[in-house]
Parts: structure tokens; sequence; C-alpha cells
């Protein structure tokens, strides 16, 4: 095979040269144009094309290559190519271990920071009182974190920590909706919740509390015929009460008391109870609740239910429109964070809170303040007894090395210029001995720190305003 190359003024004058010296059967292999040397000044230069071609026999037919265990041609080395021709193995992305023990360590090491965020902010008051009512540590380190970045401002008033922690729940998204009922609205209920929660005693506390609005007439409605004794006990508390009240076992006998209840105001009706792991006599209570008109559903709990449970229970409520939550029992427990934890994964607003007392006496609406002493109460003493920081461990908490130093709302390391809220997750980052602690955003600007853009878009952004107005008024004067 002989391989030449050509020179002339135009591309059909160098194929009539490629066809006349090498045949008809030869290959071009490459073409460009080309600009003659002299001239004046670089101009007047002569243009033409180059084409390199080869010819004078036919091609050699291409022979497959074969790869050996190394993922390299077999035949390459034969041919004398070059060893950065060669395929090579593709490089380990985890040079010096196994994938799955390089993914280990990095996880091993994400566990190890966030447990020392949880350190630092376990030495606060707050937090490890939280924790010590069942509230989730999620959850406390949130509530924590936001009352640091406004402790320095706080007067130490159990009233001024209610409000403030009252309105950080508020922001996580916790909402209250009390069951309000005027006249003439025509209101259905039903109490749906698992069996043993006291859904038959809200029912009679409820129907008591709204027989003492004058002119309001409530009625109760059981559906409940497969307990022993539970119409029985709805009977008395009506009687009790002064309110009419009937038990139906059918869809039948229920149109006919709703027809009969059609002028009540408020029909508090008494479900029975509801088993996760049972779907058919949920299947059977949505069947006759579907019926109902304008039907209020309301998720009834127990303060010291664990949170996975209920969880399991909403799920298989899927088919009953559940609005709000009710939690009851709530005197016979000292861990009230449960209602925080499932409240903020269930995302319905509270309706109501009552206790074991007899009568309306043990009933109030839910609010956010109640809630908030619910779950930070140090005493047992009321949710009018939550507290200023303690001395020491109140009772039932866990005790704690003393405090190295003082927590705060933000951190920064000592080599980098910019600040983090506690639980951001660069903050989890920094080593104990680099860090440095603000009690505001003010402290840490005044230190030359500039927010961190995952953490503090709201400092950020107060920085450009205020950079913008410095800008507006400078362009003015």
């Amino acid at each position: 095979m002989q391989i030449k190359r050509f020179e002339a003024r135009t591309m059909t004058e160098a194929l009539k040269l490629v066809k006349d010296e090498l045949g008809p059967e030869a290959v071009i292999l490459s073409a460009c144009s080309r600009r003659s040397a002299g001239g004046v000044l670089g101009c007047f230069k002569k243009t033409g094309v180059e084409v390199t071609a080869a010819g004078g026999g036919p091609l050699a037919p291409l022979q497959p290559i074969t790869y050996g265990n190394d993922c390299r041609g077999s035949e390459l080395e034969d041919l004398g190519y070059p060893a950065t021709f060669r395929r090579l193995p593709r490089p380990s992305r985890f040079p010096g271990g196994a994938p799955s023990q390089a993914r280990m360590a990095v996880k091993r090491q994400g566990v190890k920071d966030a447990n020392r965020v949880t350190d630092r902010m376990a030495e606060h008051w707050l937090y490890r009182r939280l924790v010590s009512r069942g509230v989730a540590e999620k959850y406390a380190r949130r509530i924590t974190t936001d009352f640091l970045r406004h402790a320095n401002g706080l007067a130490d008033d159990p009233a001024v920590h209610r409000s403030r922690i009252a309105g950080i729940i508020a922001q996580m998204g916790v909402s209250v909706k009390p069951l309000s009922i005027e006249r003439g609205q025509r209101r259905r209920v039903a109490l749906v919740g698992p069996s043993g929660v006291g859904k038959t005693t809200a029912a009679a506390k409820l129907a008591a509390l709204h027989t003492l609005n004058p002119g309001l007439e409530v009625a109760l409605l059981s559906l409940d015929n497969y307990r022993v004794a539970a119409s029985d006990q709805l009977r008395v508390y009506a009687e009790i009460i002064g309110v009419p009240a009937a038990v139906v076992a059918n869809q039948d006998e229920l149109g006919e008391a709703l027809e009969k209840f059609s002028r009540h105001d408020l029909v508090l009706i008494d479900t029975p109870g509801i088993n996760p792991r049972d779907a058919a006599p949920i299947r059977m209570l949505s069947g006759m609740l579907d019926k109902i008109e304008g039907l209020e559903v309301h998720l009834l709990l127990s303060a010291a239910a664990r949170m996975c449970d209920c969880v399991d229970l909403f799920d298989q409520l899927t088919g009953l429109p559940v609005q709000r939550l009710i939690f009851s029992k709530i005197d016979e427990t000292n861990a009230c964070g449960g209602l925080l934890n499932i409240a903020l994964q269930l995302r319905l607003p509270l309706a109501c809170l009552f206790d074991g007392a007899t009568g309306p006496d043990g009933l109030k609406d839910a609010d956010l303040e109640t809630l908030a002493a619910l779950v930070t109460d140090s005493n047992g003493d009321g949710p009018g007894a939550i507290a200023a920081p303690p001395a020491a461990a109140a009772p039932g908490e866990r005790e704690h090395p003393p405090q190295s130093a003082e927590v705060h709302a933000y951190v920064a390391n000592r080599n980098s210029n910019v600040f983090h809220t506690a639980d951001c997750k660069w903050a989890m980052t920094i080593k104990d001995e680099n860090m440095i602690g603000f009690k505001n955003i003010t402290e840490a600007r005044d230190h030359q720190y500039k927010p961190c853009r995952t953490c503090c878009r709201e400092a950020l952004a107060d920085r450009r305003t205020e950079s913008a107005f410095a800008g507006l008024s400078r362009s003015v004067g």
C-alpha cells in the first residue's frame, strides 16, 4: 500500500491527480486547505488544497481485537502501539478500601458530627427538659436552637418563656382549632379512636360543656353496641347532663336517630374502638359515617400513646375525613412530649385536651401555651408551672456534667469568616477546639463574621437590604 500527499489549486484538480497516480481504488485519508508562503506583508498568498490518499492495493481486512482479563487489547502490543493508546482499567472511586467500607466511614463520621451537636445542645436546660418529657430529639434541638436565638433579649419570666416556646411550636407547624359551637349551626361530630382511650367520657364532657351555653341544644348518639354496658354508660351520662341520647346498631337506626335530632345544634357521635390491624370494622364504620351529611371526624388519642401506633392508626383511617385531634388522659403521664410529636407528625390541628376528672372541669380547649407548658413543665404542678432555667436537673431528668462553656444560638469556626445556627449541617463539622459562639446575629457581625447561606438566609437578606439602603443614602448625599 502506498500513501502519498497531493497539492493543487482546487479539490477537483487534486482528486484528478490522486486518480491518475494511485488509480480509481485509492482512498482519501485527509483533506485540508493551505496557503503558500510568500506574498507582500502576508498578502497575495496563493491558496490551494492538500489531499493525503492511499492506494496501490486493497486494504487489509479489520481483525477483531480480543481482550484479556485486564481489559487491555492483547494485540495492541504486537502492533507496536504506545501504552497511552491502550484501554486501562477504571480507577476505583474509593482508593485504599472497598466501596462499602468507605461509605460506612463517611456514615460513621456523620453520626459523630450529629452526636457532637447533640452533646453541645444537651448542656442547655430546655433541651434536657424537652427530651425528659418525651419530645423527639430532632424537635427538641429545633426548639432549643430557636429559643436561644432570642434568649438574650428575653426576661427570666416563666410567662415570657412560655410564649416564646409556643411561638416556636407554631412555626414548626402545630396549630389549634377548638370546637366552637354556635346556635343554629347543626354540627355533627364523630369521635373515633382505639379502645379504652375515653371516647364515651370525651363525648359526655363535651356535651356537658356545651349545655352550659344558653339556648344550645346538644344530643348524644352511640354506635358502640359491641362493648358491654357501653350504651348504659352513655345513657347515664345523658341523664346526669340532661340531654337526649340514642343507641343505634345499623344504618337504618342511624338515619332515624339523625332525623330525630335534626333540630339540635350539636350531635356528638360515640363510635366503637378500632384496631389498626383489623380493617373490617374500620370499613364498616366508614360505611355508616359516610351517610352523615357535613360530618366532622375528630381522632381521639391518649397522651401516653406511642407515636408509631398513632401513625399506623391514622393511616388506616384514609376513608374517614379526620379533621382534628383530641388528647385524653393528660394527667396520667409525666411525658406529654408525645402530644407534640404526634401533632407534628400527623399535621392535624388540636381541638381540646382533657384528663380523668369528672364533669367538664377536666376539659379545656387546646392552645399553644398550654401545650408548651405540658412539654416543659418541670415539677408536675400543672400547666402554669412552666419554669425558668433550673439550678439542677429536675426530677426524672438525666444528670449531665456541668457546662464547660455557655451554649449559644450561633456558632462559627475560628479559621473561617461565616457563622451558622447551632443545628446547621455545617456547624456539625466544626471541631470543639475551633468553635466560638455568639448570642445573636449582631454580636457575630461585630466580630466580622458573615451569615451562612444555608441556615441564616433571613440574616443574609437583612444584610443585603442594609447594603442597598447604604448605597442609596450615599448616592442621594
